[in-house]
């Protein structure tokens, strides 16, 4: 459905909680890092009321105010988003539905009742008591107080909601003086005749949500809002006792003085109202648990309840890791990519620095250079382990010829790398057996270089010049070498012969 389309890449808007007059609430997700994820009201305003620049402010002003609350009776607002172009306020959700919802069918049992309209009277005080950052009283006045606002959840907790018309005192001059706001059937009368508001008028609205829970009857109704309005203000308001006969005489009380016509005579505060309501409880020994509430709330609302978590098993999102889920905006194609390239490096051969198939001739002077030959030992002797550490050749391999000066220092490094490794393997090597006669050791062979030529047809392109060999110790007698200089490539000189009398320099 176009309407249940994603909000934008952190909340997803999944199926419809409830329409009024001015926005929609939707069962949302809120989708962040790491797999992180709540659930969440999303409530879209419908286009009008975006474009009446008053309308905006109202709904921006809830927005304000309502996030400055904080009470456990009061919804809150985490969010506004307007990442798709088009504001939505992004609230708590509650687990549960409204109190109009749940009295369709029929009234609630008395010691619910009562819960239910005490911790909405604790949460309305809350929100009159709102101070700005600076310790300032807001004078918060809701000016929406109904049934439709009250929402009970399976937690067994009661919370009020929508601020969309909530005004403070500092702001009382904004708005249009000739237009009522709020439902006619809750208005108070000091509302209705001369515009006047204040925390009083929303005590005089909860006072008719109490007696219309208690009586499972309207108070103020009429097909005609002049009608509605003439009711609130003139009309007898009878005892909750005298229309149910099973309400207790001790809470007409209570009732009667929170719809007294004149604010003076009401409940000056909505705590006041909340502790004159658990008084009442006390007294009629009633205490109901939050199991209790939530239990009513399941049994009465399960259908409504089932179709959201049905809702959310249609939408439900694969694991973070999970197979099959679908690459999003953010991950995907990242993801995808860096898979394809983990592949190519594991299918790489071993020992390659880079993966890379495209074919092309290594140049000649990165051949690896052959390691040199041990001293003279017996035929049993184990053969030496290879010594040319093999990502000299495989980084060469795949790069342009270098200029002189580096392929100077490739053949320099290669000939101090196969030094060391003649010196690693003469440490290494096992001593030679002793035999009856000496044996002259053979000297070892040149060691090659390699040297940058004039490419022509008739010469190599690598030039192997002997350096000079190293003396040789009696084999008669075991002599460990010992880390020595090397000094570097010298021109070839003519074979001498080996005194077997000269006393080994080293």
């Amino acid at each position: 459905m176009a309407d249940l389309e994603t909000t934008s890449r952190r909340y997803q808007r999944l199926t419809r909680i409830a329409a009024g007059g001015m926005a929609t609430v939707y069962l949302g997700r809120l989708r962040s890092a790491e797999g992180f994820r709540r659930l969440v009201a999303i409530k879209r305003p419908h286009k009008f009321v975006l474009t009446d620049p008053e309308m905006r402010e109202a709904f921006l002003r809830e927005a304000h105010l309502a996030a400055a609350i904080h009470h456990p009776n009061v919804v809150s607002v985490l969010d506004v988003d307007d990442s798709d172009n088009q504001l939505s306020l992004v609230l708590e959700y509650v687990d549960g539905v409204s109190l109009s919802t749940l009295t369709e069918s029929g009234r609630l049992p008395l010691d619910i009742a009562l819960q239910v309209i005490a911790d909405a009277a604790r949460g309305l005080h809350g929100a009159h008591v709102l101070t700005d950052e600076l310790g300032n009283p807001l004078h918060l006045v809701h000016r929406d107080v109904s049934p439709h606002n009250i929402l009970v959840g399976l937690d067994g907790v009661t919370k009020l909601t929508d601020f969309g018309i909530a005004r403070a005192s500092e702001r009382q001059g904004v708005t249009r003086s000739d237009v009522l706001k709020g439902k006619a059937s809750y208005m108070a009368p000091e509302y209705v005749k001369n515009r006047h508001l204040d925390a009083r008028s929303d005590i005089f609205a909860l006072g008719v949500v109490a007696w219309e829970v208690l009586t499972g009857e309207r108070l103020f109704i009429s097909d005609q809002i002049l009608d509605t309005l003439r009711r609130v203000v003139s009309e007898e308001v009878p005892a909750p006792s005298a229309v149910s006969s099973d309400v207790p005489k001790v809470l007409d009380a209570i009732v009667e003085k929170a719809l007294c016509r004149d604010p003076e005579a009401r409940f000056q505060t909505a705590k006041d109202l909340a502790t004159a309501l658990s008084d009442a409880m006390r007294s009629l020994g009633l205490a109901p648990t939050v199991e209790q509430i939530g239990a009513l709330v399941e049994e009465r609302s399960g259908s409504e309840l089932r179709a959201r978590r049905e809702a959310l098993a249609r939408n439900a999102e694969e694991p973070a890791l999970g197979p099959g889920r679908a690459p999003d905006e953010t991950t995907g194609p990242i993801s995808q990519a860096s898979e394809r390239k983990r592949e190519r490096v594991s299918q790489a051969p071993a020992g390659s620095t880079r993966a890379i198939s495209h074919p092309r001739q290594a140049p000649p002077f990165a051949s690896p250079p052959m390691a040199p030959p041990p001293l003279a030992a017996p035929p049993s002797t184990p053969p030496a382990r290879p010594s040319t550490p093999p990502p000299l050749s495989s980084s060469v391999a795949t790069a342009k010829p270098p200029p002189k000066k580096l392929l100077a220092l490739i053949a320099a490094s290669a000939v101090t790398a196969i030094l060391c490794a003649a010196w690693l393997l003469s440490r290494h090597a096992p001593p030679p057996q002793p035999t009856s006669e000496p044996v002259v050791a053979q000297a070892p062979a040149p060691t090659p270089v390699a040297s940058i030529q004039p490419l022509s047809p008739a010469q190599p392109v690598v030039s192997v010049e002997p350096t000079a060999p190293a003396p040789s110790a009696p084999t008669t007698a075991q002599v460990k070498p010992r880390p020595r200089y090397v000094p570097p490539a010298r021109p070839k000189q003519p074979e001498r012969k080996i005194d077997k009398a000269a006393p080994n320099p080293y």
